[in-house]
């Protein structure tokens, strides 16, 4: 079905997959602001998305993965649906001109008819180490590797999660430690946090260190 015959069709909505980065200070705002951000940029560029119904109508934006907070974004995507297909290089335009420090948008494209949300089925991290905090580190990646299963119990809400099963790679060099994680299965739902855990180098995180999510790995990659 081509664009015009899709847009003609009553009801019909049309979703567009914007890809993002977050970064500097703007690492340090949540989801829930970030949500908030962009509803406000739609209406500043006068792209209105579609709207959910009932009595508290929200634009219709999905984020296949949220990033969390004081984690810098390099390569992030949600999707948002409108009523009309927009000029998706305008709107990759009018976005980046709207957009708060820290948020810039780098691409847009209009998904065919019929397509399916975006699933994530791993995402990669990197963190830079210091030198005092290298020794040992590979030692140590090693024998997590080697373990079948490294599972840790969130205090809060007294989950268990098997760290291990989540790792689909995981090493250092040239100073930097990188991971890719895995996020399709209840079972693999690590996070970054807990693999430095079991590294012994999550203190890194509270010396001014941040980790780096560097790609989100789609089911269609």
């Amino acid at each position: 079905m081509d664009r015009d015959a899709s847009a003609s069709q009553p009801g019909a909505r049309h979703r567009v997959r914007l890809r993002f980065r977050k970064e500097g200070d703007l690492r340090l705002i949540g989801h829930r602001d970030l949500i908030t951000a962009l509803e406000r940029m739609f209406r500043r560029v006068d792209a209105t998305p579609s709207m959910s119904g009932g009595f508290h109508p929200r634009p219709r934006m999905s984020f296949p993965l949220s990033l969390a907070l004081g984690i810098v974004g390099l390569d992030e995507l949600f999707e948002v649906e409108f009523d009309d297909p927009p000029d998706v290089d305008r709107l990759l335009a009018d976005l980046n001109a709207a957009a708060p420090p820290g948020l810039v948008f780098t691409a847009a494209s209009l998904l065919p008819p019929g397509s399916r949300k975006a699933v994530v089925v791993a995402a990669s991290y990197e963190l830079e180490i210091p030198p005092d905090a290298a020794a040992g580190l590979a030692e140590r990646i090693a024998a997590l590797l080697a373990e079948k299963s490294h599972v840790v119990t969130r205090a809060h809400r007294e989950r268990r999660v098997d760290v291990r099963a989540a790792i689909e790679s995981l090493a250092y060099a040239d100073g930097v430690l990188r991971m890719r994680l895995a996020t399709d299965s209840a079972a693999a739902a690590a996070k970054p946090q807990e693999v430095l855990a079991a590294l012994g180098i999550d203190h890194l995180l509270q010396s001014g260190r941040h980790l780096t999510r560097t790609a989100l790995h789609l089911a269609t990659d």
